[in-house]
């Protein structure tokens, strides 16, 4: 469903720059299959910016398909520069879900900060999984 929400947003396959920020769970796990079903429907693979490595299953086994792929890989310092020169179309937020709470901690606060900023500057346009990450689903937003 990611995949197919970013070929509506972006069509145009053969020049979509995508940036897939991936967490530790299962919101991250969904943004491994996009980079897959994309790179399948013909868009240049997206570069994945995996703060958190994990080695739980079935995330290894995601990332693994997205290496045969060729999906990049980028830092968060780098995808934050990226995001904010406009080296993007589209980035998808699979950082946190709705079992997210609290503050985002380093490295996703700055991660999280970057593609806020971005956005506001209408550098990139950004598709999240379940929800923004971070957003407080249950709270009263403070």
């Amino acid at each position: 469903a990611v995949a197919h929400a970013v070929v509506d947003m972006a069509p145009n396959a053969k020049e979509t720059k995508t940036l897939i920020l991936v967490g530790p769970g299962n919101n991250g796990g969904d943004g491994l299959v996009a980079a897959r079903h994309l790179a399948l429907f013909g868009y240049e693979p997206p570069t994945l910016c995996i703060p958190k490595e994990t080695a739980r299953p079935p995330f290894v086994g995601l990332r693994k398909l997205c290496d045969h792929f060729a999906c990049p890989r980028t830092d968060v310092d780098s995808a934050v520069s990226a995001m904010n020169e406009g080296g993007y179309d589209v980035v998808i937020d699979a950082l946190f879900g709705f079992s997210f709470s609290g503050a985002p901690r380093p490295p996703f606060d700055k991660l999280l900060a970057g593609v806020a900023s971005a956005a506001k500057q209408d550098k990139c346009r950004v598709l999240s999984v379940d929800v923004p990450s971070g957003w407080p689903v249950d709270g009263d937003g403070k």
